[in-house]
């Protein structure tokens, strides 16, 4: 997630949203564990209606799209993981639940990178959870003032070992300099056979409904998250190629979400996903 409008202790307005979305979409039971616990006791009132499509519609398609950007990335995650890949290294973490929910796990040590006051807050609501990974190592990086190599290398991440990359729902909120700067350090720490799995937006916001586009920008910038960072397909695969990764998959999230999720509403939000492999 991106960094947002922060308040001490506390998580980004995005990583909450994103959190609540996934757990009205069933597709994170532990989602509801790591909220606020204000906003925790609501949801699970509100998801007893069990109502999916109604979720959908009331949020303009997130539920939906937050249900298909999950399941696609989780199943680049298993194949990983199943290749032998043992580090899967989250950026802008939020409150991804991957290391208490994926049994595919088990072996991999998980890296989630975070802005303090974001990680501060789940290392509070995590602590009585069940790890699914063999471990967990929270990386506070304040972008400002640290640098993410450094601080990867500290908590033990092994370059020459290869790694399973997630770069969720953060690019669109970055400027390209910070884009390429993040991708530098990506390439910098990935052996060979190391995959990215990053999801990005593009300029003419076509992964927007037609009916919300006008209010996409304001709403984001109420957030405190402009949109600076959306990209052509020909800009993302241009910049995983230039890092030394080969473009394995590239297409609406929905694609790697399974069949039963490609019969999308119109008010379905189609974000792209980019899986990438290191040379």
């Amino acid at each position: 997630m991106g960094a947002g409008r922060m308040r001490s202790g506390r998580p980004s307005a995005t990583a909450t949203i994103v959190a609540c979305a996934r757990a009205l979409a069933g597709v994170d039971p532990v989602a509801v564990r790591l909220l606020p616990p204000a906003v925790s006791r609501m949801l699970s009132v509100v998801a007893g209606a069990r109502s999916p499509w109604l979720f959908d519609l009331a949020s303009l398609g997130l539920v939906g799209h937050l249900s298909r950007r999950t399941k696609a990335i989780d199943r680049v995650v298993a194949r990983a993981m199943s290749s032998g890949i043992s580090q899967l290294v989250v950026l802008g973490a939020g409150l991804d639940a991957r290391a208490w929910r994926m049994p595919e796990l088990a072996s991999a040590v998980v890296l989630e990178v975070d802005h303090p006051s974001t990680q501060a807050f789940k290392v509070r609501r995590a602590r009585r959870l069940a790890l699914s990974a063999r471990e967990v190592r929270f990386v506070a990086v304040d972008f400002e003032r640290d640098s993410l190599s450094t601080r990867l290398t500290e908590a033990g991440l092994i370059a020459e070992r290869p790694s399973m990359w997630i770069w969720e729902g953060v690019t669109p909120y970055l400027t390209a300099s910070a884009i390429e700067a993040s991708l530098d350090v990506i390439a910098e720490l990935s052996a060979a056979g190391s995959v990215l799995a990053m999801t990005y937006g593009t300029p003419d916001l076509a992964n927007v409904p037609a009916i919300v586009k006008p209010i996409v920008a304001p709403a984001f910038g109420l957030l405190g998250e402009p949109l600076r960072g959306l990209m052509t397909p020909d800009d993302a695969g241009g910049l995983v190629r230039a890092r030394g990764f080969s473009v394995d998959e590239d297409g609406p999230c929905a694609d790697d979400a399974g069949l039963e999720d490609r019969d999308e509403a119109w008010f379905a939000i189609r974000e792209r996903l980019v899986v990438a492999t290191r040379k």
